[in-house]
Parts: structure tokens; sequence; C-alpha cells
């Protein structure tokens, strides 16, 4: 068993972001054929398990990336 848990220091907006991305691994997982995976999310924690049968191995690749998030002001359209 795999399991990756993110403590995000109590923090529950972060913890549920990590959540929205496990269950993102999980669904490409699914699609890919990989079995048993499950997310969770607990106040400021999330995490996501990998069951691996056995003789089995799991890689994990860490790619680092940066995300920049802009907010327009929809009502300054509006006369």
């Amino acid at each position: 068993m795999v399991n990756l848990t993110i403590d995000a220091s109590d923090d529950p907006v972060m913890a549920a972001a990590w959540k929205r991305a496990f269950d993102e691994v999980k669904a490409r997982a699914w699609m890919e054929g990989v079995g048993s995976i499950s997310t969770g999310l607990d106040d400021s924690q999330a995490w996501l398990v990998i069951e691996v049968p056995p003789n089995e191995k799991v890689f994990l690749n860490v790619y680092p990336a940066n995300y920049t998030v802009t907010i327009h002001n929809a009502a300054s359209l509006l006369e």
C-alpha cells in the first residue's frame, strides 16, 4: 500500500485543493487501468491511497509547477 498524505497546516482550503488534485490523479489512473485508488479529506489533511498487488511496484514522478491566478472584474463591463 502507498499512502501519500498532505498536511496543509490547519488550512482547509489548501487541503481541499490537494484533494481535488488527488481526485484528478485517481481519474487518470482509472483511465490507465490502475485498480484500487482512494482519496480523502479530513480538516487540513488530504490523502491518496494506492493498493498495490503483491510483487508490483508504484513509481512516483514529481514535476515542479507554478500556478498564477488572475481575477478580472466582470462588473466593470456593465453599464
